[in-house]
């Protein structure tokens, strides 16, 4: 059904037939036409055209929407701008001809005080968020209502459609939204009524946030005309629809909390997500690759190079110092808080309101608090894991080598190696003294030759546990299987064999003496804090015990044996060498006392 008003004859025609004539002047009618008319497809497809230009309604509020909230971090410019203007110029009509400069207000706004609001824009997402909301609501009012007023001559009125929607939003959203909007992000307790107090303290606070609206919605509609309105031929998709895309990603990248600057944050206040891992690195040998390198006991991985750990040790003590500090800056003066301590976060957001605002905000948002171990406990982990990573390194080249006599070839390269290994152990700490490094190569030498023995002990005995549970269960199947008389003596025999093997080999280990036990708490007193099985790794070093580590490492042990034998003759030596100490100490006490003697008689 189309209703057409005319003001001259016309005919509608299909196939040389009329099918209907309107008369000259005559008023509205109302002309059916069958659906197979040629007519109506022009009229509509043209209908259609015309109508793909301009973006559904929802579109068009959300394109408002995100575009004021793109902008707001321009909007303190202008506000600074007026208030500027306001307190500097007394007189009303001096301001208002300053004020209709624009090259003079652009010129302050955007080259001195918008970089400023850029850099802090994440501090303004309450802002943008409140913004946009009523930005995009008032547009859809007020196209709705144009609707019947005659929507072209409002809606494409700069000082309505732009300013206008500016103005109002200038008003509802400061007083309304900012407040409960920020509560709502960041648990800000009482920021609502701080702000309205701000607002009653400041009488022309309403007036500029007005005036700011109006003038930054004015400024935004000739971006906007097209957008919204739309360019005729050109689908809306492809202006429309590209730019709200574009605005929402430029959003998210304007009002991320990283992109804030930590200018007016304290040391110790902030750490990034990324650099938390050095808060708790120590340095290692990576058995793996043969070279040191930085560990993270709090993401139990390898970080890089050794460097890194001293940056973490670094930054970790900028954590300590601001967090046993109770002292924080607020916006009206230096304010003491003995209930509370200073938190270190993940997020620069949260770190400014906490230090400015609440610092009781970090018990709403535990998730995003940087802990940092006490400096102690890291260096007694890096000791714990020197001691285990040495152990398997020893291990490991003791196993490439080939057992060899003592010559003086072999006493030539263990000199060369005590170098190498004293160069190594300064990777520690420069300060440790060579005497030092000599002393812990020595100790992790013997800890090395025990914990090999352990070793091979406790392998021996797991597979020799798994061999008796397997014939166990495979004599159990005999028993209640059916086998012909033969095959069975065949099978009994062949089990005897194995278990003669197995027993040939615990009488070995009970003839060398040796009690597991007693091997293990030897291992520890001579290296205290060792990972020596899987049972001692700790959260931070899951798989780094020396069992796990040669399991990783596809360690092949040597024959318990010679295993025997090297720790047999190690404790003959330290024997040797306590007696020797002994007469050493005792002859030395019986000159003393001689020499005492002698003195007293004269």
């Amino acid at each position: 059904m189309l209703r057409v008003t005319l003001c001259s004859v016309h005919s509608i025609k299909r196939g040389g037939k009329v099918l209907h004539t309107l008369a000259k002047n005559s008023q509205t009618k109302r002309i059916r036409i069958t659906e197979n008319s040629t007519c109506p497809r022009r009229y509509q497809a043209s209908h259609a055209k015309g109508d793909n230009h301009e973006a559904p309604l929802p579109v068009r509020m959300a394109l408002v929407g995100s575009s004021t909230a793109l902008c707001t971090p321009v909007f303190p410019a202008i506000g600074f701008v007026n208030v500027f203007l306001r307190l500097a110029i007394q007189d009303a009509q001096v301001r208002a001809k300053f004020n209709s400069t624009i090259g003079a207000v652009c010129n302050v706004a955007f080259y001195y005080v918008l970089p400023w609001g850029l850099e802090f824009s994440p501090l303004l997402l309450p802002c943008a968020i409140g913004n946009g909301i009523v930005a995009m609501g008032t547009y859809g009012v007020m196209d709705a209502a144009a609707a019947s007023l005659g929507r072209s001559a409002i809606m494409t009125n700069p000082l309505i459609a732009g300013g206008g929607i500016g103005a109002v939003t200038g008003y509802i959203a400061p007083h309304y939204l900012y407040g409960p909007i920020c509560e709502y992000l960041y648990g800000l307790d009482g920021f609502r009524e701080w702000f309205q107090g701000m607002e009653f303290a400041t009488p022309f606070f309403t007036q500029i946030s007005i005036m700011t609206g109006f003038a930054a919605g004015t400024m935004m509609y000739p971006f906007l005309h097209y957008p919204i309105h739309g360019v005729k031929e050109l689908p809306w998709q492809a202006l429309s629809g590209t730019l709200l895309l574009a605005s929402g990603m430029t959003m998210y990248y304007i009002y991320r909390p990283d992109g804030m600057s930590t200018e007016y944050l304290p040391e110790g206040s902030f750490v990034d997500k990324e650099e938390i891992p050095l808060l708790h690195s120590i340095i290692r040998y990576d058995n793996s690759k043969n070279e040191f390198g930085a560990y993270s006991l709090y993401t139990n991985k390898w970080i890089g190079s050794p460097e890194l750990k001293e940056k973490g040790q670094n930054l970790a003590d900028d954590v300590r110092k601001y967090q046993t500090k109770y002292v924080y800056s607020g916006f009206f003066g230096r304010q003491v808080d003995t209930e509370n301590k200073n938190y270190t976060f993940d997020n620069k957001v949260l770190t400014f309101y906490s230090f400015y605002l609440d610092p009781k905000l970090g018990t709403k948002h535990p998730d995003r608090i940087v802990e940092v171990s006490d400096q102690k406990e890291i260096q007694m982990q890096e000791e714990s894991m020197y001691r285990t990573d040495w152990v398997v390194r020893n291990m490991m080249e003791g196993s490439k080598t080939q057992k060899s006599t003592q010559t003086k070839s072999a006493e030539k390269n263990e000199l060369k190696e005590m170098d190498r290994i004293i160069s190594d152990m300064k990777m520690y700490g420069s300060a440790i003294s060579d005497k030092e490094c000599q002393r812990r190569a020595e100790s992790i030498n013997t800890t090395s030759v025990a914990v090999e023995l352990f070793m091979i002990l406790l392998k021996q005995s797991s597979t020799s546990e798994t061999q008796d549970k397997k014939k166990q269960d495979k004599k159990k199947q005999d028993e209640e299987e059916t086998d012909d008389s033969s095959f069975a003596e065949f099978k009994k025999h062949l089990l005897d064999i194995t278990g003669y093997e197995t027993e040939v080999k615990k009488q070995a280990i009970d003839q060398s003496n040796i009690d597991m036990a007693e091997l293990e708490s030897t291992i520890r007193n001579r290296a205290p804090g060792i990972l020596l099985l899987k049972s001692d790794e700790k959260d931070g070093l899951k798989g780094q015990s020396v069992e796990s580590q040669l399991e990783i490492l596809s360690w092949e042990p040597s024959e318990v044996r010679i295993a025997i034998e090297k720790w047999q003759d190690l404790q003959g030596k330290e024997r040797r060498q306590e007696i020797r100490n002994g007469v050493r100490d005792g002859i030395l006490v019986a000159g003393l006392w001689l020499a005492a003697y002698l003195l007293q008689a004269e």
